[in-house]
């Protein structure tokens, strides 16, 4: 049997997104929040990090369209500003001159930074007030949704990684991380090309809070216990893959607790059940296989050129725009 989990570490090494490592989205970012702090009609805002940046379980996109998200909590309450479109609004006027393309989303305001045709990165933007029990709402809606779909949603923009941090301590919650991001990747690789049938990554972020098991392994040497992350993701893909019922549900533990699989089509739910067995498969495979250069083989077919060859080293050539680049 082979030991992979000395390549799961290197690719995890390659395609995470680390904040430390996001030097021009972090420019950017500040950049934005400044010029919309000098602009804005509105109530002041305190900005923080949400999604995958502050869970840190972001990954380095295909696409080349890096992201980030950005939580704006309004000092405001959704008694004074019942609609809520009408708050993005004055986010998207704030920020009407900052020389980038900029647009209101229903989830949020995104500005968007080009090169020519090729998108490089954008910051999303979403609009938080709290109601008169000091909890979050995000701001939902865009001009011209119906009445019901302009509304203040539940939520707290750092709840879901608070929930982890209680949940895993020190090197678990560590593990928790690597395991969602080789998933993230897998999601990216599998599914790029399928359009919507692709889950989102907060979906498998909730999978993981349901399935994921820390899972440790003992040294027959040195007789140290060490983190075994392929016995963890096989773990969890297998649970995932032998779910009783037709569709996977996973609710998210923090408001608004939605399941993020519920967006999925019947169809886009049975070609992700697909897609998990021959994940499954494959990981079986490498785990048995009796030579390292047939276990990265059968791995780099699903998780894609940046899983290491037996030389330990991924192929795919990455830009650095993220680190040293600019934008035009």
């Amino acid at each position: 049997m082979t030991n992979i989990n000395p390549y799961l570490a290197t690719f995890d090494e390659t395609i995470k997104l680390d904040w430390d490592r996001t030097g021009v989205l972090r420019e950017r970012r500040n950049v934005i929040l400044e010029h919309l702090r000098a602009r804005l009609d509105g109530p002041s805002f305190d900005p923080c990090n949400q999604g995958s940046y502050d869970l840190r379980t972001g990954v380095h996109p295909l696409s080349g369209d890096y992201d980030i998200d950005v939580a704006l909590r309004f000092n405001t309450t959704i008694d004074e500003w019942p609609d809520p479109v009408a708050l993005k609004q004055r986010v998207l006027a704030g920020l009407e001159d900052l020389g980038s393309s900029v647009r209101l989303r229903r989830p949020c305001v995104t500005v968007f930074y080009r090169r020519g045709d090729e998108p490089l990165y954008h910051v999303d933007l979403a609009v938080y007030a709290r109601d008169a029990h000091e909890r979050l709402h995000i701001a939902c809606g865009k001009p011209g949704d119906r009445p019901d779909m302009r509304i203040w949603q539940p939520s707290d923009p750092q709840a879901l990684g608070a929930f982890i941090d209680g949940r895993f301590k020190d090197q678990d919650r560590v593990q928790f991380r690597r395991v969602v991001r080789v998933l993230k990747r897998w999601k990216d690789e599998r599914f790029s090309s399928e359009g919507e049938a692709a889950p989102r990554g907060i979906a498998l972020t909730a999978a993981a809070l349901k399935w994921f098991r820390v899972e440790r392994r003992q040294d027959p040497v040195d007789m140290r216990f060490h983190y075994d992350d392929a016995a963890a993701l096989l773990a969890m893909v297998k649970a995932m893959h032998e779910y009783p019922e037709r569709r996977l549900k996973a609710k998210l533990p923090v408001a608004p607790g939605n399941d993020p699989f519920e967006r999925m089509t019947e169809r886009q739910m049975e070609i992700f059940r697909e897609e998990l067995e021959r994940l499954e498969r494959a990981l079986t495979t490498a785990l048995g296989s009796p030579d390292r250069d047939g276990a990265c083989d059968v791995l780099r077919r699903v998780f894609g050129d940046d899983f290491p060859g037996p030389e330990g080293k991924p192929t795919r050539k990455r830009s650095a725009i993220v680190a040293s680049g600019s934008a035009a």
